[in-house]
């Protein structure tokens, strides 16, 4: 490999000057420089592939920040750069002209020569492939977004690469992603050779975890009232996945810090603090009880009920319900609800889905989820943290 990588270098040593300028401007700034993201535009890292026949071969990047994804030092600022390596038959001029008439098999060997060339010797020490999941349908295996093959590297702001946590969520890095491969460092890497045989291929967080966190990274939470075994299948199904998803730090927003989770037969309350706010906050959740009372997507299994609603508190919270929701105070907790003019939507009303039972209006009225809204914002959130590769 070590021959592919001096070649690859040579061969495009322009533009992988440009690409390490951006990636290190990044890495200070948050954002990409703009002059060398247009000069990557133009002349990307793309060339024939080194082992296969009528093969070509594209490197692009993405990114997002990472302090959310595991415990790092708290004065890192780190960003998580992602490398995707994208081959296409070489019938076609360049990887905008080939859409989505891409080659998904060729020898592993590949990828890693070009991501490591892109990177240079100190990044791709510190580098990871990403694995994933292999039980998905026949139409995912074929997509580029699951295909291409994937490498990160975690940058401090001052351009330094780090290690990933040891309680890193690999799976919140990319779609169908459980696990990492770390890439070998240069045999002249001794320090980190040396680490990574005594400890393993991550930084150990026990002395710099937040201190209201779990080992795993997630937020520590007290669950309290009615025992989860104690409610229907289909309740406390939903209630694990509610559970499950407000412990991710910043799966909301990086102000949210969610205290105790307060279980009921019909309902569950949500204790939370906000950014640097001394007051608690709650927030209200009827689970269904039963699968009739289950809609279509995003409603359609427990999980979904659960991942929907927090999507919804992640929109309303980050526009503005701690001020314009209804407020109640009760003790030192105030309790948020949506403003009594919020609408439901008409899935809610449609015949057959409400049939015999007001219950599933009952659960989205307070709680609603402007789902054109939520999508139009998730959008925009995500342009930055999951920016669309060349040809997608």
């Amino acid at each position: 490999m070590t021959d592919m990588i001096e070649l690859l270098t040579t061969r495009f040593a322009e533009p992988i000057a440009v690409y390490r300028d951006l990636l290190r401007g990044l890495a200070a700034t948050g954002e990409p420089p703009y002059r060398q993201s247009v000069l990557l535009d133009t002349h990307p890292v793309e060339g024939p592939s080194l082992t296969t026949p009528h093969l070509r071969i594209q490197v692009s990047y993405s990114y997002q920040d990472a302090d959310e994804l595991g415990s790092f030092p708290a004065d890192m600022r780190p960003v998580c750069v992602r490398i995707h390596v994208q081959g296409y038959p070489d019938k076609y001029p360049d990887r905008r002209a080939a859409g989505s008439d891409l080659v998904h098999e060729y020898p592993a060997v590949e990828p890693e020569a070009w991501a490591r060339a892109v990177l240079g010797r100190q990044w791709s020490d510190y580098a990871y492939q990403m694995i994933r999941r292999t039980d998905v349908d026949r139409r995912m295996r074929t997509s580029l977004i699951y295909t291409q093959p994937l490498f990160v590297v975690f940058v401090a702001s001052d351009g330094a690469p780090v290690l990933a946590p040891d309680n890193i969520a690999w799976n919140r890095l990319w779609l169908k992603v459980i696990d990492a491969r770390k890439l070998d460092p240069d045999p002249g890497s001794r320090a980190l050779r040396d680490h990574i045989a005594r400890v393993g291929p991550y930084a150990p967080t026990a002395g710099i975890r937040h201190p209201d966190t779990e080992p795993d990274g997630g937020w520590r939470l007290e669950v309290t009232g009615v025992p989860v075994d104690r409610l229907t299948d289909t309740a406390a199904e939903t209630v694990r996945a509610l559970r499950n998803g407000i412990r991710v730090r910043g799966r909301i927003a990086k102000q949210f810090r969610p205290i105790r989770l307060h279980v009921e037969l019909d309902h569950v309350v949500v204790y939370f603090k906000w950014a640097r706010n001394p007051n608690t906050f709650a927030v209200t959740m009827h689970p269904p009880q039963t699968g009739d009372e289950l809609a279509g997507p995003p409603w359609h299994t427990p999980a979904a009920v659960a991942g929907t609603m927090i999507s919804g508190w992640q929109e309303e919270l980050c526009t503005g319900l701690l001020v314009r929701g209804t407020r109640r105070r009760d003790g030192d907790t105030i309790y948020i609800s949506a403003p009594p003019s919020a609408p439901v939507h008409p899935e809610l009303l449609r015949p057959g889905f409400s049939r015999g039972s007001r219950r599933p209006a009952r659960l989205f009225r307070r709680d609603y989820v402007n789902r054109s809204r939520t999508v139009r914002l998730r959008r925009a959130r995500s342009s930055r943290s999951h920016r669309a590769t060349s040809g997608d």
